[in-house]
């Protein structure tokens, strides 16, 4: 049987002007493997309001997911990240329908924007852990620093753009190049 860690989203980093922004995801118990999940802007900023509680503006397409799944007398039970491929991360979603669990498979990130709406746990094989994560020598209980975000970034480009095809990524992501990031939603701030 395959092993699987809990995760947890430890952060967000919404770039307002790039393609992409990142969900951090770690282990709860231990926070010095981080995964980074490359995300949109507004998919970024939008799971960091489900977390803060503050109120949508206008509900998103992974809200009016949530909702019908709701509707449907389902309940997504947990995401759990299975695979690795070409620098993507994909997931397979669990669904308690009337007929019994159902699954499917879906990017990463959509299970993630969906798990916090539903309240489901998410867990990733230990394979993609130790495949997508970055090591950090750092005591588990503090809050991630400035620093350590832009070092996990910093080697997620180089990840990108030595293991993933442009096109599974929308050409390569650069963390860094004078754009203005904003840091929303960490936990411990």
């Amino acid at each position: 049987m395959t092993s699987m860690v809990p995760v947890q989203i430890v952060g967000t980093r919404a770039d307002s002007r790039a393609a992409m922004s990142v969900v951090l995801l770690a282990d709860p118990n231990r926070v010095t493997r981080i995964v980074p999940v490359v995300v949109s802007g507004d998919e970024a900023q939008s799971i960091a309001r489900v977390l803060s509680g503050a109120a949508e503006p206008q509900p998103d397409t992974h809200d009016l997911t949530a909702t019908l799944i709701s509707l449907a007398g389902s309940q997504l039970e947990e995401v759990v990240i299975t695979e690795l491929r070409d620098g993507v991360l994909f997931a397979e979603l669990f669904v308690e329908t009337a007929g019994g669990m159902q699954s499917t498979s879906a990017h990463a990130s959509d299970g993630v924007a969906l798990a916090v709406r539903a309240g489901a746990p998410v867990f990733i094989r230990k394979g993609v852990l130790d495949a997508a994560g970055v090591h950090l020598d750092r005591d588990v209980s503090a809050a991630l620093t400035d620093s350590e975000i832009d070092r996990v970034l910093a080697e997620h480009q180089i990840f990108v753009e030595s293991d993933a095809t442009p096109d599974a990524v929308g050409g390569p992501w650069r963390a860094h190049e004078g754009r203005p990031q904003q840091d929303i939603g960490w936990m411990g701030d």
